[in-house]
């Protein structure tokens, strides 16, 4: 349930700084953690901070859960976010002139190779399908897809909660049909 504007009698900048300052060993570790060497350990830093008060909007007493387990668990969700968000962010950044042209020349020079791959792809689906339930497979494409679990839910209009238990069950179902049939994956042509 959200906070509301007061909490215990402080404003939420307040209840929110008192929070930071009882937290920032969590923070410092979890950025420490994700960050590593990174020189934008400020960024990070400021994304742990998002999770936190995430957790103290978000938070249910009576839940029965501590709030310093439900709060580090939305700093590390906000990190893994961040990080994948900065992974994909170079694959974001506009194209160079020459990058363009090498593109346009690709699309010139092999259009049959890219219906080969397509076909390819279409056929490898078609083999996950037969291992994996229609949801379990949507959710995998959505995960490979560069989705987060979040964003999943939305796109397949679930719960998070059913996305995670769905990827969970697809990874065990292909690492034993794997198991079996080392080579299911293999596409002949």
């Amino acid at each position: 349930m959200p906070v509301s504007e007061t909490i215990g009698g402080m404003d939420r900048n307040e209840a929110f700084a008192r929070l930071e300052k009882q937290f920032q060993p969590l923070i410092d570790k979890q950025v420490s953690l994700f960050a590593g060497g990174d020189a934008d350990a400020d960024d990070w830093r400021q994304e742990a901070l998002i999770g936190l008060f995430k957790a103290m909007e978000h938070y249910d007493a009576g839940s029965g859960i501590p709030f310093a387990a439900y709060a580090k668990v939305c700093v590390q969700h906000r990190l893994i976010s961040y990080r994948r968000h900065m992974q994909w962010m170079p694959l974001l950044r506009p194209l160079s002139e020459a990058e363009e042209n090498a593109l346009e020349a690709d699309d010139r020079i092999a259009p049959e190779s890219r219906a080969i791959a397509e076909a390819e792809e279409q056929s490898l689906w078609e083999k996950v399908a037969t291992v994996l339930t229609d949801f379990e497979t949507s959710c995998l494409r959505c995960y490979l897809e560069g989705y987060s679990y979040e964003e999943s839910a939305v796109v397949l209009q679930t719960e998070i909660k059913s996305v995670d238990n769905a990827l969970q069950r697809a990874r065990r179902k292909l690492r034993k049909r794997l198991a079996q049939q080392p080579d299911f994956f293999r596409l002949d042509r």
